[in-house]
């Protein structure tokens, strides 16, 4: 989601210094490339005195933080302490933005996250393109390439390959396993398709249904996986079909053709933007919900009304073009 506002600093400073801070894992995917000069990790010793109140930095980081012109934090800062301290240990100027947008919010968050960049005399004019893009280097594609021979697999096969992600980061984003399970045999059934699953340590009860359901197609599984890892074992996909995730937004940074389920979230915000992606939106009066409502939900109408029949039709036209020439 961020992509497209490195991408206009980079535009508006093409001679700039640029260091990204922040989840080294999320950071990983932009290494090498020209959007930014170096990423680090923010889990470093010494950090943490950043939001303790008067915290005091080792002169090393005094020295680090007074290197910069501007320090741009998406971050929430209520009472000002980061500010505070940044400013005291050497910073610059100092702009904090909050991370998620308001409620009322209805525009991509890309677009919201562009607004950021106001401060530093870079406006959406200047931005280009709202799609982000994952760019892989030649020895991604040949740890893919490893991954898959150690695993005894073969990619792309005969057959289109799908991969379905029934995780997210909260449980009451999901579309339920039982409905991936009927999609995948339905698919298979039409097009003779491999099935890909990807997973995350809090995915196990999923993706287990879904190998046992599934037994007969033998898919492979993507399970814990590096990001770039995972991104170059995607981008040999046909098709992939998440609900609205991480790796959804991932899929579609990479060019290939989304499918995105949502139900209690707003697909106007938090959609993935590229030119290959369906937006399947479940129906119910109440959705999209707040967090809290989200949470309260004993239901989930919205999920529960996305028949897998409907993904189906969308998953067939989506990979038509490929089917058509290999058949």
């Amino acid at each position: 989601m961020m992509l497209p506002v490195l991408q206009a600093i980079r535009h508006h400073q093409p001679g700039a210094y640029i260091e990204l801070v922040g989840n080294a894992e999320y950071l990983s995917l932009i290494e090498g490339f020209p959007m930014a000069d170096k990423v680090s990790s923010w889990d470093q010793p010494g950090l943490e005195q950043l939001y303790i109140p008067r915290g005091r930095l080792a002169p090393y980081w005094r020295d680090y933080f007074a290197s910069f012109d501007w320090v741009l934090a998406y971050t929430q800062d209520p009472y000002g302490i980061l500010e505070q301290n940044l400013k005291e240990n050497g910073a610059g100027l100092f702009f904090t933005y909050p991370p998620l947008p308001p409620p009322q919010e209805q525009r991509p968050i890309t677009e919201y996250l562009l607004g950021s960049l106001k401060p530093l005399g870079i406006h959406q004019q200047l931005t280009g393109s709202l799609i982000p893009r994952v760019y892989l280097r030649e020895e991604d594609r040949h740890g893919a390439e490893q991954f898959l021979r150690e695993a005894g697999q073969i990619m792309p096969l005969e057959q289109p390959t799908v991969a379905v992600h029934p995780g997210s980061g909260s449980p009451k984003k999901c579309w339920p396993a039982e409905h991936f399970a009927e999609l995948c045999l339905k698919l298979n059934e039409r097009a003779a398709i491999k099935i890909c699953l990807v997973g995350g340590p809090t995915d196990e009860q999923a993706l287990g249904l879904l190998k046992e359901r599934l037994g007969e197609l033998s898919p492979v599984v993507f399970k814990e996986l590096p990001l770039r890892l995972l991104a170059a074992l995607l981008s040999r996909c046909a098709l992939y079909i998440g609900n609205d995730s991480g790796i959804t937004h991932l899929a579609a940074a990479l060019a290939i053709p989304t499918i995105a389920l949502f139900g209690p979230t707003d697909p106007q915000v938090w959609s993935p933007l590229g030119r290959q992606v369906y937006i399947v939106q479940g129906q119910a009066p109440c959705r999209p919900c707040s967090l809290q409502e989200r949470k309260n939900c004993p239901e989930s109408i919205c999920l529960h009304s996305i028949h897998p029949d409907h993904v189906s039709e969308i998953a067939l036209g989506a990979l038509s073009g490929l089917l058509h020439s290999r058949y």
